[in-house]
């Protein structure tokens, strides 16, 4: 008893280390979600509704603002103090693909990762313990203190160990086993410690091991992701006492693990062992388990290791003889991966080590510990019957199968590391026929765009039928709320009535219990002799008060039955059902005051019941006879009770009925006016639209008309200032020339007149073809607005309810747009006007120089009459030319183009008059009374917004057959390169299993 109390009590005393659990977030890239939140001590991770689905509690949160050196000064420095004190230390990490936890161990060069903070401040704290301890310093203690680094840096792929800091060669990359050591434990065998002499040799070390990782990929993706890398570094301290010839020795080691991705425990074990093997996510899986045993303790203090290769190298992490610090890794965006990592944090939380300190002593007892585990672990491996030398052979053929196997191992690697290369140039081969199935796909994506059209009549039919459908589960719901609501004041009527009829039954039950009495009373009153007629008046006075309860019975039933027709309306009249309620109330108290002085009376009567006795033996047949009329008259009321209340009832189905017609007929007319308003918020959307368009087309003519006006304003003015300056110019010539040059001159009018007249000609036809090149740009720029108007007004109508526009649909929409030709005719013209003014100036220089020339000539006596000739001969033709007007309307001249834009600014006029009066009637509406003008507007707008319709269901159409497209061509190309490379994988195996040789394929 006293043995089984004391190991209670260790049971209870002895307790472990916990695993110290750090929490640290990835800093987001910009996009992502924030889906966790961060209250005090607290982590909750949020839905896709800011809503969070489970919280966990932390006791160290690391934001996204903090940088690992921050993190290593706030919570690795105790450890790492212990670390070099000669306990081992365990440092993981944790979390999903892509949270950080191998940027957390390897840092970069603004932010060192975990592995080069350990190394330097190892060092330095190591330097500086034996400068304290060696004779330099003033306290020191005379003792010699020295130190050794090792490390080595190990990598599980898919159950295969691999040594990281070997070089490439005979022993580089080659797959090694785990063995329990006697000194060491669980380690694997044929890696050696690398002497370290600074943090530097560490770093370069460490450094070439990360490019030593694997890079692999196979069809479930990279192998990295699913690899587990574990750096070690041991640290072996001797300290020698001269004096007391004493030498102490520790030997400590830190294990810094890069755990693999833990998105795959969201996954069903048995589904991702048949999906992608046995063997790649074993370590995972097998470490999830042991946390879960760790955590909860279910086996007792026996736990299974030997799950994959990882577990069995963190058997002292885990439960043994180390502390450790996990850190585990979050990110934004992955709400699962979070929510597995926190649930993974929580079960390390409850997680127990036993450090030591591993100085001679614990070395040499757990070493004799491990040699007593090695032998029981043989004993078990041999089989019953076998004697030592039977067991030397089978380790001796065993040690030889595995140095078979190995080399067996090593030319299987070097033939995989062939396939490997081969099944990547098949790869390309595959892409090649990818691509070619792509074309092939191009073709037929092209001859199913015809079917797609056929089935664009269906999609929209299922458009409208979910429409439709929505329309009808609304209306349903509706009606139901509105059932449920009457049902409920049904039912709360009923209730009512129910408590108004136990009201009405306990006062018949008191009526019956009186009546009892008074049964026993008459039946005593039999005796009673000399009293009889004493009696017989108060018999008959009971037989009146009994007739008052009837009629007070038949008072309450028409009550009763007033109520249920009031319950009928029960919203509107609650308060009158009230107080009749209260009336009831008085009636049943002043019913049971009258039967308490009932049968105060009776107690008064019992006294002379006894003396009465022999008088009632008389009246027992007089009794017996009102007996039965009093039995006969309340089966009669009874029953006309059952007929009042089944009345009653079927009152109210008839009422439930029609409350169910009601709601029918208010939810029809429902329909109708809800219809009805849509359709004339409809059309009158459509009028303000069509309103705003000719408004705009409005403004555009008066536009077109003032500027067309400005046109001929100016163009006139210029015309009759070169008609005027000309004239004056030649006439001033005319009369100023010498006659002898008078036919030269004339000739040379000629010449300027035809010119003119042909340049004037050639500007016409110019000007026509641009106008009509201007008039087709404006046609076309009218159909653009109308187009872009039409598809605003349907983004428009599709636009959420509720949410404010975005701004192109506010923005206006642009009236002018830049018209390079444009701006190159003006140039031309500019140019060609400019020609002109040069050459009218030449003119004029040279009319100077003729008249200078007659001026010299004056003195000619001939000269006066030939230039009174020639004066009277211009004279001549400009009469002429007023006289007959129709020379100046000849094709080129300018009279002619001044005609045809008066006939252009009239017609304008008179549709800018047109336009007026028709917005004129638009603006009178339908209070105007011109009912057909509204309905044949009503019509053509109802027909512009069926096409419109039309227009956008066929765009909506369009894109949903092109998304299903696009999606089905997807999951076509994914599953058909799926099956392809299955395949492939599978006729390997089929062909390698056969013995054929497949490195060519």
């Amino acid at each position: 008893m006293e043995l089984a109390s004391s190991s209670n009590e260790l049971d209870t005393l002895i307790k472990g280390v916990p695993i110290q659990c750090l929490v640290r977030i990835k800093p987001s890239i910009g996009y992502q979600k924030e889906d966790i939140r961060i209250d005090g001590n607290r982590v909750s991770i949020l839905d896709v509704n800011n809503r969070v689905k489970e919280e966990f509690d932390c006791n160290e949160i690391y934001t996204p603002e903090q940088t690992m050196s921050q993190i290593f000064d706030t919570s690795f420095g105790p450890y790492l103090r212990a670390f070099t004190e000669g306990v081992n230390v365990s440092v993981f990490t944790f979390g999903s693909t892509g949270s950080g936890k191998t940027h957390a161990l390897e840092g970069n060069q603004t932010d060192p990762g975990i592995i080069s903070l350990i190394a330097d401040n190892a060092f330095t704290i190591l330097e500086d313990k034996r400068y304290r301890q060696s004779g330099a310093h003033p306290d020191a203690s005379g003792t010699n203190f020295s130190f050794s680094i090792k490390a080595r840096f190990v990598e599980i792929v898919d159950e295969e160990v691999f040594d990281l800091l070997q070089p490439t060669g005979a022993y580089g990359h080659h797959t090694l086993n785990v063995v329990m050591n006697e000194w060491e434990g669980p380690t694997v065998n044929g890696v050696p410690w690398i002497p370290m002499s600074n943090q530097h040799q560490i770093a370069d070390y460490f450094v070439s091991g990360c490019k030593n990782r694997t890079t692999r990929s196979n069809e479930f993706g990279k192998l990295s992701d699913k690899a587990t890398a574990i750096f070690s570094m041991e640290i072996t301290q001797v300290t020698e006492n001269p004096s007391s010839n004493d030498t102490n020795v520790s030997v400590s080691k830190i294990h810094i693990i890069d755990l693999p991705g833990c998105e795959v425990l969201t996954e069903d074990p048995e589904a991702l062992r048949l999906r992608e093997g046995t063997s790649l996510n074993k370590s995972m899986l097998a470490l999830n388990t042991l946390m879960t045993d760790l955590s909860k303790n279910r086996t007792g203090d026996f736990i299974y290791y030997d799950g994959s290769v990882v577990t069995q190298l963190l058997k002292d992490t885990f439960g043994g003889n180390s502390i450790t610090i996990g850190l585990f890794n979050l990110q934004y965006g992955d709400p699962i991966g979070s929510q597995v990592t926190l649930r993974s944090f929580r079960k390390c939380q409850a997680i127990s080590n036993f450090p030591t300190i591993n100085d001679q002593r614990v070395l040499g007892i757990l070493r004799k510990y491990r040699i007593e585990l090695i032998q029981l672990q043989n004993q078990v491996n041999m089989l019953p019957g076998d004697n030592a030398d039977n067991y030397n052979l089978k380790i001796a053929e065993l040690e030889k199968k595995l140095i078979e196997e190995n080399l067996e191992k090593m030319k299987m690697a070097d033939e995989k590391s062939r396939l490997v290369s081969k099944m990547q140039e098949m790869k390309l081969k595959f892409n090649d026929i990818v691509k070619s199935k792509a074309d092939l796909q191009g073709e037929l994506i092209k001859s199913e765009e015809e079917k797609l059209k056929v089935s664009k009549a269906l999609v929209e039919l299922q458009i409208e039928n979910t429409k439709l459908q929505e329309i009808i589960q609304n209306e349903k719901f509706d009606n139901n709320s509105k059932l449920l609501h009457a049902e409920n004041d049904v039912l709360e009527s009923n209730i009512k009535e129910e408590r108004a009829a136990e009201a009405i039954q306990d006062l018949q039950d008191k009526l019956r219990d009186s009546l009892d009495e008074k049964r026993e009373i008459e039946i005593e009153f039999v005796a009673l002799k000399k009293n009889f007629i004493n009696l017989q008046t108060e018999v008959d006075s009971e037989k009146a008060k009994n007739d008052n309860l009837g009629l007070e019975l038949i008072n309450l039933v028409n009550e009763n039955k007033a109520l249920q027709d009031d319950s009928n309306k029960v919203n509107l009249k609650q308060s009158d059902i009230s107080t009749e309620h209260h009336k009831l109330l008085r009636k049943v108290e002043k019913l049971e005051s009258d039967l308490y002085d009932k049968r105060e009376a009776l107690v008064v009567a019992q006294g002379e019941i006894e003396r009465l006795k022999s008088e009632l033996v008389r009246a027992d047949i007089a009794g017996q006879q009102n007996q039965q009329d009093y039995e006969n008259r309340k089966m009669e009321l009874e029953k006309e009770f059952i007929q009042m209340s089944k009345q009653n009832l079927h009152e109210m189905d008839s009422i439930k009925v029609e409350d169910k017609n009601y709601a029918k007929k208010n939810a029809l007319e429902k329909e109708l006016w809800d219809g009805e308003r849509i359709d004339y918020q409809k059309k009158i959307k459509q009028l303000n639209r069509k309103i705003e368009e000719l408004t705009d087309d409005l403004r555009l003519l008066e536009e077109q008309n003032i500027e067309l006006k400005s046109d001929k304003n100016r163009l006139t003015l210029q015309v009759e200032e070169m008609r005027s300056a000309f004239r004056n110019k030649l006439t001033k010539y005319m009369n100023e020339n010498n006659p002898d040059s008078s036919a030269t001159t004339w000739k040379a009018k000629e010449e300027l007149i035809r010119s003119y007249t042909e340049k004037e000609v050639e500007l016409s036809q110019r000007l026509d073809k641009e106008s009509k090149r201007i008039d087709e740009k404006y046609k076309q720029l009218r159909a653009l607005k109308n187009y872009a108007r039409s598809l605003k007004y349907l983004a428009e109508d599709w636009a959420p309810i509720g949410q404010p526009l975005p701004e192109v649909l506010t923005l206006p929409p642009p009236v002018i747009l830049d018209d390079e030709d444009d701006n190159e005719f003006v140039k031309q013209q500019q140019s060609e006007i400019d020609r002109l003014k040069l050459k009218n100036r030449n003119l004029e220089d040279e009319v100077r120089k003729a008249g200078d020339t007659s001026a010299k000539m004056k003195h000619l006596p001939a000269s006066h009459e030939s230039g009174g000739a020639m004066q009277a001969q211009i004279l001549r033709e400009l009469e002429f030319l007023k006289g007959n007007p129709d020379v100046l309307k000849k094709p080129g001249t300018a009279s002619i183009e001044v005609e045809k834009l008066r006939k252009e600014r009239d017609n304008l006029y008179k549709e800018n008059l047109k336009l007026q009066n028709f917005i004129g009637k638009e603006s009178g509406g339908p209070q105007s009374g011109n009912v057909k003008y509204m309905k044949t507007k009503i019509f053509h707008l109802e027909k512009e917004l069926g096409k419109l319709e039309r227009e956008r269901s066929e765009l909506l159409a369009r894109a949903t057959n092109a998304e299903t497209q696009l999606k089905t061509l997807q999951e076509h190309l994914s599953t058909s390169t799926h099956s392809y490379q299955r395949k492939i994988f599978d006729l390997k195996k089929i062909l390698k299993s056969k013995g054929i040789d497949v490195s060519g394929i």
